[in-house]
């Protein structure tokens, strides 16, 4: 026993430990400029061997307090400074495991208590008949890190989900190696960017919240279809179809089947103030939907995930997009009459009253559309007290252990984005830690029987 005092109380040991300590930050800090933020959690701020480190200090410290006696008035400077390395270490523990964060995002005139986290999960929602659970367990995905492997209890029945594949900003490619199915390819215009998708055989997907169907027959969208060698289009909505060649303009009428003209721009007005405009740009092809990664780890918001689901003795595999920021789930699948969808990303969380956008604003540089400062006027509404507040680039909320700060806005400069921190106990520990520490430091300097104050009275002496 007194050997382990003397190795694990010793002051080499405390030398080693933090070391370790600044040499493993340091590694973290050039990881997460070379790969990611995330990289950098996964593999040292959020791993075991580093919490390791972390608990070693502190029993270390307080076994030096003991072992020195640093309760003695003499040393009590000595005292102050080990119990600042303490309360620090304790602020960052309520940090990580009690604290979050997350950003809220307002449109003028709206109301809401929700919280987009920042920290991501795996996600799991559940439902059959009146039985509904959401499930959520925190992970970081990347390409260096996607093992991941979870049983939940559902109705009293084991589910694993086990994730097969991870691609990070994927592309998606059309192969004719291996012809499974029929695909057809899709080019549209998003925020006046081009982009391409394929739709397969009796699928649909969405192109700006409108349903796109091939060969399946949906109640309200566009519908491509085949009949009798030929390729037709259904529309629930009116517009206009320009041929690229000649430039001939058609009608396109809503609810009425017409041949798919390739090649030509269709128009599809959904309403007054939207449009989508899109093209057909080849035939009807035999082959697979294939996604390949398209970017580096640091650009992850976007992901493919292929995971597969073990329950009630049968397996199915799962394909969903997910990544920071996202509260998307897949498309349901089912399990012996269960419903089963699967998320990765953020979370909900609803905060103990409500925020009301009154007005958001936006100053511009003279002359520029370089944004100078942005404020919202923020009403507070908690149970029946209402109070007003500014939030802007310096400006920080402070309400029940909350901080609000303004982080970001919508396109259109009607919405807001504000960046929600909630970490009381671990900000108080934190700081008082380093009150300690500043305290600690300055009396080293001048309390009796410290080896500063010994040093000065050398010199003292020596000027003598």
């Amino acid at each position: 026993m007194n050997f382990l005092k003397k190795i694990f109380f010793s002051n080499k040991i405390t030398s080693i430990l933090f070391l370790l300590l600044s040499f493993s930050m340091g590694i973290a800090t050039f990881l997460e400029k070379k790969y990611s933020t995330d990289f950098a959690k996964i593999f040292i701020y959020e791993s075991k061997w580093f919490e390791i480190i972390i608990l070693l200090i502190i029993i270390n410290l307080i076994g030096n307090i003991y072992k020195y006696k640093l309760w003695n008035k003499k040393k009590f400077p000595i005292l102050i400074f080990h119990l600042s390395f303490i309360l620090i270490i304790i602020g960052g523990f309520l940090s990580r495991y009690f604290s979050y964060e997350g950003i809220v995002s307002l449109r003028e005139g709206n109301t809401t208590n929700k919280i987009n986290s920042q920290k991501s999960y795996i996600k799991l929602n559940v439902s059959k008949k009146n039985y509904k659970k959401f499930y959520y367990d925190p992970y970081v995905i990347s390409n260096f890190h996607n093992n991941y492997e979870k049983k939940f209890i559902v109705n009293k029945n084991p589910l694993k989900i086990k994730i097969i594949k991870f691609i990070s900003c994927p592309k998606i490619i059309l192969s004719k190696k291996n012809p499974l199915e029929k695909i057809i390819k899709i080019i549209y215009l998003n925020k006046n960017n081009r982009e391409e998708s394929f739709i397969k055989n009796k699928n649909e997907i969405n192109i700006d919240k409108i349903p796109f169907s091939f060969n399946k027959t949906i109640s309200h969208g566009i519908i491509i279809f085949e009949k009798k060698g030929m390729v037709y289009i259904k529309s629930s909505f009116t517009g206009k179809k320009i041929n690229m060649i000649n430039g001939k303009i058609s009608l396109i009428i809503k609810n009425k089947s017409e041949i798919l003209d390739k090649r030509s721009l269709y128009e599809i007005k959904i309403n007054s103030h939207k449009k989508i405009n899109w093209v057909i740009p080849d035939d009807i092809v035999k082959g697979e939907l294939k996604y390949i990664d398209s970017c580096n780890e640091k650009d992850n918001n976007k992901n493919i995930i292929i995971a597969e689901i073990f329950f009630k003795k049968k397996r199915k595999r799962i394909i969903f997009t997910g990544g920071k920021n996202s509260i998307i789930m897949s498309h349901p699948i089912s399990i012996n009459n269960y419903k089963i969808s699967v998320g990765y990303g953020s979370i909900l969380l609803n905060l103990p009253f409500y925020l009301h956008l009154n007005k958001f604003e936006l100053k511009n540089y003279p002359g520029s559309d370089f944004p100078s400062s942005f404020m919202s006027s923020i009403t507070i509404k908690d149970k029946n007290i209402n109070n007003n507040y500014l939030i802007y680039m310096n400006n920080v909320l402070d309400y029940k252990g909350y901080r609000f700060f303004q982080s970001g806005y919508d396109f259109d400069k009607k919405g807001t984005h504000l960046f929600v921190n909630n970490n009381y106990w671990g900000t108080f520990f934190s700081y008082t830690g380093y009150t300690f520490m500043s305290i600690g430091m300055f009396l080293n300097f001048f309390w009796k029987g410290t080896r500063f104050y010994h040093l000065r009275k050398q010199m003292n002496y020596v000027k003598k």
